[in-house]
């Protein structure tokens, strides 16, 4: 039986690592974040955002922790169960 607190629990811990390294990947490689500059300028200038570059790249960053670590679970389920 799964214990959902202590997955809950584990699983933000867990996006918050993959926040934090996406973060310094961001920063470290220098064509990720001009793409994601560019995807915020355009995304300004069509009114499709007010938030500031730095809300809405944390924003963008978690979002994609949350994927990554809802994936990395989906496929393990799917391991787990014989489904893949």
């Amino acid at each position: 039986m799964i214990d959902r607190k202590a997955l809950l629990n584990d699983l933000k811990q867990q996006v918050k690592a993959v926040e934090a390294d996406l973060g310094r990947q961001v920063k470290a490689l220098g064509d990720v974040g001009a793409r994601l500059r560019s995807e915020y300028d355009q995304a300004r200038k069509l009114g499709r955002t007010a938030a500031t570059w730095t809300s809405w790249l944390d924003e963008r960053v978690t979002q994609v922790a949350v994927a990554w670590v809802l994936g990395t679970v989906f496929v393990r389920f799917c391991e787990d169960n014989r489904l893949i």
